[in-house]
């Protein structure tokens, strides 16, 4: 299913959603994989822990965050596909602190390792999501005041990489 099937009011997905393409949502996935595995280790390597600017992630709490926030949402996305039938968009997902503990997280991680669990984490995602029949992708609950849809969280999940890989790119790969 392409993205151009989402139909739900806006959301604080939407500025992530908007960077994917157009695409069906299988082939999103299998671009953002090939974007984990090339991501440039020795750039990243070089950076350490350096942050651009003073209060903001280093490679390894972004990749962290990334892996943390797939996690949550691909549950999120599970809990509305098995919601019953008989009580369409009853599902509330409450939040999570995204900032929680990443320093104690990452500290004695390397980069490559983060990038391996990053890429276990997404290679999962996609199989859970191709499970899902066209129907299930349709699907909506609320997550905090927001209706989203199965298959909303799908692009965001590829547009939150893609969000975090730019600022990689743009911000830490030229420090």
């Amino acid at each position: 299913m392409r993205k151009s099937a989402i139909q739900q009011e806006a959301s604080d997905f939407d500025e992530y959603i908007k960077l994917v393409p157009d695409l069906d949502l299988a082939d999103a996935f299998q671009s953002s994989i090939l974007l984990i595995e090339n991501l440039d280790l020795q750039q990243a390597n070089r950076v350490g822990n350096q942050v651009y600017a003073p209060g903001k992630w280093t490679i390894k709490q972004i990749l962290q965050h990334l892996i943390d926030e797939e996690r949550v949402m691909t549950y999120r996305a599970l809990l509305l596909a098995r919601q019953e039938k008989e009580k369409p968009n009853l599902v509330d997902l409450v939040s999570f602190n995204q900032q929680a503990s990443l320093d104690d997280l990452v500290n004695d991680r390397t980069i490559e390792s983060l990038q391996q669990e990053y890429l276990a984490v997404r290679k999962s995602t996609v199989y859970l999501f191709n499970s899902f029949k066209p129907e299930v992708l349709l699907r909506k609950g609320s997550i905090y005041i927001y209706q989203v849809s199965v298959l909303s969280i799908g692009f965001f999940l590829i547009g939150h990489q893609l969000h975090h890989f730019r600022f990689l790119e743009e911000k830490y790969f030229n420090i």
